[in-house]
């Protein structure tokens, strides 16, 4: 890449003031907000159907997550995948899945207590990739990537594999993506 054009038009080349182009660019468009009309709100939500969940469900919904789940889990993540802020491979994960299991299912089954995840778990490096046949200069022609850390890749695919191997009523999931494009 040459370069990539600011807002106001200037071709900028050194790293530092490419990194403050995109970074203005993205936080504008990200800071816009959207007008929709009270009708128009109303039409989408018309047709959604909440499930009414019974306390049968909830436990079934609720149960912890076992250490063997995790460690299948781990298993079937695919290696050699881009590492998120931790820098710690999904390789790692795997050589050292029945170690790090107990660590993992400890703070599984804490971060619906605290209703989140470590703050560490919650961050994510991000990276931009360039649009096929689209302008190298334009900031527009990039598409960002957010690249999970292998903590919460691992709770991803435990959570596909057990909705995938539960007998849920489908009145509590619907899964529309194959489990395969899981993490």
């Amino acid at each position: 890449m040459s370069g990539i054009f600011s807002a106001s038009g200037v071709l900028v080349s050194n790293r530092l003031g490419v990194a403050e182009v995109f970074t203005t660019y993205y936080a504008q468009l990200y800071s816009q907000v959207m007008v929709a009309k009270e009708e128009d709100s109303q039409d989408l939500l018309a047709d959604i159907q909440l499930p009414l969940h019974v306390s049968a469900d909830r436990q079934l919904l609720e149960k912890e997550l076992t250490e063997e789940e995790i460690v299948r889990a781990i298993r079937d993540l695919k290696s050699g995948t881009a590492v998120g802020l931790s820098g710690v491979p999904i390789e790692l994960h795997k050589l050292l899945a029945t170690k790090l299991t107990s660590y993992l299912k400890c703070m599984y089954d804490e971060s619906p207590k605290l209703e989140t995840l470590p703050e560490d778990q919650r961050l994510a490096s991000r990276v931009v990739l360039r649009k096929e046949c689209k302008p190298a200069e334009d900031c527009g022609s990039y598409r960002p990537i957010s690249l999970l850390n292998a903590e919460v890749k691992t709770l991803a695919k435990v959570l596909a594999l057990a909705s995938s191997l539960h007998t849920y009523p489908p009145r509590l999931i619907r899964i529309h993506a194959r489990l395969e494009h899981s993490t």
